[in-house]
């Protein structure tokens, strides 16, 4: 006699039938590869998610990204039988074959739904950093290119980062404040002591120094001001401006990008 095949979802519906206790949803992680790319662009990130369920459900999802895009697609439905882990995967294409922006920090995220629970993951981040086609190794120019980043608004995150094809020697990066409307170029909260700041961070004539470690071709040195969170703002606009390499000891193949600007909004 044949027996007629019984689909994943019938028989999750029998066990729940059958008195199964409902699943839990017991972990989602989701990572993005590549989570560190320097390189020519577009580039796509594909981020994968591992999703574990202690027992049978179905579990309906959709994808999360920092840039505010709405994920419109229907994904079939993660079916479960039993306790297990299953997996769902999306891509993220980016980047101008021209730099558009250096860096740039995005993530994602999987939004779950398992019944009337809904559960969202932590963010699977990443960074790129767009080269121009003839800036990748092997362009015969065999020197450290040094380029600054801060986020926008300014939240006291800057980094420096090498996007040549030599390393670069140790060096420092200086960041600089100015209040819009200022007539002195100043206006910007006060500083700390400089004896109360320690390395790598210095309080200097102008504004805050970084000290930046030799770096390697397609690598960086990121750090946050440990002071940020302790700066009184009065209302107004605030511009920054970050100098890598403000005191020329690397020999650069481009010593035009040595500058990066952001805003904080009070």
């Amino acid at each position: 006699m044949r027996t007629k095949a019984i689909s994943a979802a019938a028989a999750i519906a029998a066990l729940l039938s059958a008195g199964v206790e409902a699943a839990n949803i017991t972990s989602v992680v989701v990572t993005a590869t590549p989570a560190d790319y320097t390189g020519t662009c577009p580039v796509t990130i594909t981020f994968k998610a591992a999703v574990t369920l202690d027992g049978p459900g179905q579990v309906k999802y959709k994808w999360l990204r920092s840039d505010g895009a709405t994920d419109t697609l229907v994904h079939p439905p993660l079916t479960f039988t039993g306790p297990s882990t299953l997996y769902a995967t999306t891509t993220w294409q980016l980047g101008a074959t021209v730099p558009a922006f250096q860096p740039f920090n995005g993530w994602e995220k999987i939004a779950l739904t398992l019944g009337n629970v809904n559960k969202v993951s932590d963010p699977a981040k990443f960074k790129i950093f767009c080269k121009k086609p003839d800036m990748i190794p092997g362009d015969g120019q065999g020197k450290p290119d040094l380029i600054p980043a801060m986020r926008n608004p300014m939240d006291g995150w800057v980094e420096v980062r090498n996007l040549g094809t030599a390393a670069a020697v140790s060096s420092k990066l200086l960041i600089k404040c100015a209040k819009v409307g200022s007539t002195d170029g100043g206006g910007c909260a006060d500083l700390p002591p400089a004896t109360s700041v320690a390395a790598p961070w210095h309080i200097v004539p102008g504004g805050v120094e970084l000290d930046i470690p030799i770096l390697a071709p397609a690598t960086g040195y990121p750090a946050t001001a440990p002071f940020w969170g302790t700066l009184v703002w009065k209302p107004g606009k605030y511009v920054f401006t970050a100098v890598a390499d403000y005191t020329n000891l690397v020999a650069e193949s481009n010593e035009g990008n040595n500058t990066a600007t952001s805003t904080l909004s009070k």
